[in-house]
């Protein structure tokens, strides 16, 4: 497999350090990631994984396969996961000592 077939065909990262009044320390530490692979290309039958990894950060977090038919059906679904959790606060990665920085104020 060359190292273009590797390349996933969408990636997206978002991440929440922030208050959260659910929690006992008032605050969360978490990540939300989609990658969209594809099986074999050219094959007799192609399919979309969508596959969906969240938790808390530093950790390995739960993940979540989805296959799709259509290439556009697993972009769009990946597309509204990622407009949600943008809604809701998450934003894009923070490196480490912004994150350290962050969680001190």
């Amino acid at each position: 497999m060359s190292e273009q077939e590797d390349k996933p065909l969408f990636y997206e990262r978002v991440e929440y350090l922030g208050p959260n009044s659910k929690n006992d320390s008032r605050s969360s530490d978490k990540f939300y990631e989609i990658t969209i692979t594809q099986d074999e290309p050219g094959g007799k039958a192609t399919f979309f994984y969508e596959t969906r990894r969240w938790g808390k950060y530093g950790s390995k977090g739960q993940t979540k396969k989805i296959t799709h038919w259509y290439e556009y059906a697993a972009l769009r679904s990946a597309k509204q996961q990622i407009r949600k959790k943008r809604d809701k606060g998450y934003g894009d990665p923070i490196g480490g000592l912004t994150r350290l920085a962050q969680a001190a104020e």
